[in-house]
C-alpha cells in the first residue's frame, strides 16, 4: 500500500503543477495526505480547494470544524 500512496502523490504533484487552479485536485490532493498523517498539508490544500470553488458543500465541509 505505500507505495500506491508514493505513487498516487507523485500524480497529484504531477496534476497540481499542470493545473495549479484546479479545486478538485487540490481536495482529493488533501485526502491523499491527511491518509498519510500530514495533516497540516491536507488543511492547506483544502483551504485551497475551498478558496478556489467556495460554492461546493465538500469543500466547505472540509475545512469547517466539526460540530
Amino acid at each position: 500500500m505505500r507505495g500506491d500512496l508514493a505513487e498516487a502523490e507523485r500524480l497529484y504533484r504531477e496534476a497540481l503543477r499542470l493545473r495549479p487552479d484546479d479545486p478538485e485536485v487540490h481536495y482529493n490532493y488533501a485526502l491523499l495526505l491527511r491518509a498519510k498523517g500530514d495533516q497540516s498539508g491536507a488543511e492547506r490544500h483544502f483551504q485551497i480547494a475551498y478558496d478556489l470553488a467556495p460554492e461546493k458543500p465538500t469543500f466547505k465541509s472540509a475545512i469547517e470544524p466539526p460540530l
